[in-house]
């Protein structure tokens, strides 16, 4: 379809009623411009703007920004307390709280600081015990989901390249596009990733057509998702070492942001 029409076919859906969807709102480009301003910025919010904003977008620079707001350490301490007791719960033991308080301390983002940490004492622990193969396997990610009763469509968004989609529909809310677009271009390349739904100003999910496959590759692209899309963790409670675990094979991905 797509080397025909150079169209790509994204599904989505959105609340009210067929003439919203007619009239065009999903394709609003004032939600480029307002993500743009909750993040301080003033730039090119045009298609051609998002997709050569995307293009010299130092993209691990930006994250290592996002990874670096001082809000993270307001909460370093509860996040140690949150992780020992989550350890101890899956495997009966946990390491020296003082080791946990280190990671955190030395991470530019401590939470990745102490899953990372985790991830690492948890793969030395041998065999894991059913509680803990019980919590991990939470975050593994599914087929998706039908489209929920409300009007839901086939779009056939204008670009044969499945990482523009981002730059006609807004594929999460109130976070600059380029990044997304960066993003997504990256992960086609590393892994086949294609945007197959947007769920405008709330998720977006992508085929996977060869995931990572190993635990560190799948860490470094949770590490991404977490700090692109926050709420893909947020809401769903997963940690982010087990989330990384589901990345290794998964064959979609599904990111988050809620209004």
């Amino acid at each position: 379809m797509v080397d025909q029409t150079e169209r790509w076919p994204v599904v989505s859906w959105m609340p009210g009623s067929w003439e919203d969807v007619v009239a065009g709102e999903l394709f609003d480009r004032m939600q480029f411009v307002y993500a743009d301003r909750g993040s301080g910025i003033e730039g090119d919010t045009s298609f051609a703007g998002l997709v050569a904003r995307a293009d010299v977008l130092d993209y691990e620079a930006t994250l290592e920004a996002e990874a670096a707001q001082e809000w993270k350490r307001k909460y370093l301490d509860s996040d140690v307390e949150e992780a020992m007791k989550d350890v101890e719960d899956r495997w009966g033991t946990a390491p020296p709280e003082s080791e946990v308080r280190r990671a955190a301390g030395d991470a530019a983002d401590p939470r990745l600081g102490i899953e990372r940490y985790l991830l690492e004492w948890e793969l030395g622990q041998g065999p894991s015990p059913p509680n803990a193969v019980r919590i991990m396997g939470s975050a593994r990610q599914r087929d998706p989901e039908r489209p929920p009763a409300e009007p839901a469509f086939l779009a056939l968004v204008p670009t044969a390249r499945p990482w523009e989609v981002y730059a006609h529909m807004e594929g999460l809310w109130n976070y600059p596009s380029d990044r997304l677009i960066r993003a997504a271009r990256l992960w086609n390349e590393r892994y086949g990733a294609e945007c197959m739904e947007i769920h405008p100003g709330f998720s977006t999910q992508l085929r996977v057509d060869r995931p990572p496959g190993e635990i560190w590759e799948a860490w470094e692209l949770a590490r991404e998702h977490w700090l692109l899309a926050p709420d893909t963790l947020m809401l769903t409670g997963f940690h982010l070492r087990d989330y990384a675990r589901a990345l290794v094979d998964a064959q979609y991905w599904e990111l988050n942001s809620k209004p």
